[in-house]
């Protein structure tokens, strides 16, 4: 046989080694997919955060009026510290959101919000100040100041809300393309495996086929071996024989005892050139025709 041991190890070997090389790559393509989806929801989860923190923030602000205008109608103190409470949490959920908006890079909506945050501030020192300190002035002058403040908080406020709505969608359309594509991904591994697999069957089939081949021909040349001469008188004869291929027990060594005669007999001792399989078909021809 033209395949050696050699050949059949380094085809079984290179195809075991593509083998785990697929499902390395495929494991490590899992794995960069799993970590793309969670960091995909991960920034998805922060945006609906921070939509619900500007809701959050919205209603702050108009705790902020009420309670100003709670302490101009009846004077009493609990509305002051009530405004100071809602303007204290004001300023918390609008650096946490202003945070959220420069951690995922949306620069125009953090400038909306700055821009936001400072008008709240100016309404603060401008109207809400003047009037605690001095509670007696007219409603009127509160409602008017505020309408002013109200118009551009309301677009502000609005462009806002668009610019994280639309982030959000894109960020739900990148998850579900990920997704999609982990589904095509895990497909083609499974196919590429599937393909290996017939393949790795059949050559493990081709391969099982030449060594029972072997067998049949080592069987075969291990009969023609055995020598077929008479004993010689008084004497007992003997061999040990080792091939240089270890998957084979044949080589291409020639020995045998000829008895000539009563008294005489010869010994032939030969090396045919080559060895395993092709070596012995050779030596065994050269023994039958001797």
């Amino acid at each position: 046989m033209k395949n050696g041991p050699l050949a059949t190890y380094t085809g079984t070997l290179l195809l075991t080694a593509f083998l785990v090389l697929t499902l390395f790559f495929a494991v490590q393509g899992t794995f960069e997919t799993r970590g793309q989806i969670a960091s995909t929801f991960a920034r998805q989860s922060q945006i609906q955060q921070a939509q619900i923190d500007l809701e959050e923030l919205l209603r702050l602000q108009i705790d902020e009026e009420n309670s100003l205008r709670g302490y101009l109608l009846t004077r009493d103190p609990f509305y002051v510290a009530q405004y100071h409470d809602a303007a204290s949490g004001y300023d918390v959920k609008q650096a946490a959101i202003r945070r959220t908006l420069q951690q995922q890079q949306l620069h125009d909506a953090d400038a909306q919000l700055a821009s936001y945050a400072h008008l709240q501030s100016l309404w603060r020192t401008q109207v809400a100040a003047r009037l605690l300190r001095n509670p007696g002035l007219s409603l009127d002058e509160l409602d008017k100041r505020n309408k002013v403040f109200s118009d551009y908080e309301t677009r502000t406020v609005a462009a806002i809300r668009e610019i994280l709505a639309g982030t959000d969608a894109a960020l739900v359309a990148s998850t579900q393309l990920q997704l999609d594509r982990s589904s095509y991904v895990r497909a083609f591994w499974v196919l590429v495996f599937g393909t290996l697999a017939i393949l790795f069957n059949a050559y493990r089939s081709r391969l099982n086929r030449e060594l029972e081949e072997e067998r049949t021909v080592t069987e075969i040349l291990q009969r023609a071996y055995r020598s077929e001469s008479v004993p010689l008188l008084h004497c007992e004869v003997g061999s040990a024989y080792f091939s240089a291929t270890n998957h084979l027990a044949v080589g291409g060594e020639v020995f045998d005892v000829y008895r000539l005669s009563d008294r005489r007999a010869i010994v032939l001792i030969a090396d045919i050139s080559g060895k395993g399989v092709e070596a012995a078909v050779l030596t065994a021809f050269i023994k039958i025709m001797v």
